[in-house]
């Protein structure tokens, strides 16, 4: 009787369907190394982007969604709600927001532009 319920168990766990993935995690998740740390210099390699040419330095990587920040591109304003304890007012503070790493390249420390690194 127990090997019964242990199969139709396995069966129905077996049979149960997948969560599929966002194409943009997807992505990302097939990606095992990346050439691109937090401290490195980039620039802003894409054309569409309003800050096209801009450098700054890695803050924070998000590898499992493919994005960067870099200091002092891509700048938003984020919203500091009032704290009625301390008595402080509501305020706005500049932050910079994260951006796909496509639309960086590291750049070179000898000549300042950027490059593209392949492994061999």
């Amino acid at each position: 009787m127990s090997g019964q319920i242990a199969r139709i168990k396995l069966t129905q766990t077996l049979m149960q369907t997948r969560k599929k993935l966002k194409p943009q995690l997807a992505e990302a998740a097939k990606k095992k190394k990346w050439n691109i740390y937090r401290g490195d210099t980039v620039q802003v390699i894409s054309r569409r982007h309003p800050e096209y040419g801009k450098q700054g330095k890695v803050l924070a990587l998000f590898r499992d969604i493919d994005r960067v920040v870099v200091d002092g591109v891509n700048l938003g304003e984020r919203k500091i709600p009032a704290n009625e304890e301390t008595g402080t007012p509501e305020s706005r503070q500049t932050v910079p927001l994260s951006m796909h790493y496509s639309n960086v390249n590291l750049v070179d420390p000898v000549t300042g532009l950027p490059t593209r690194v392949h492994r061999s």
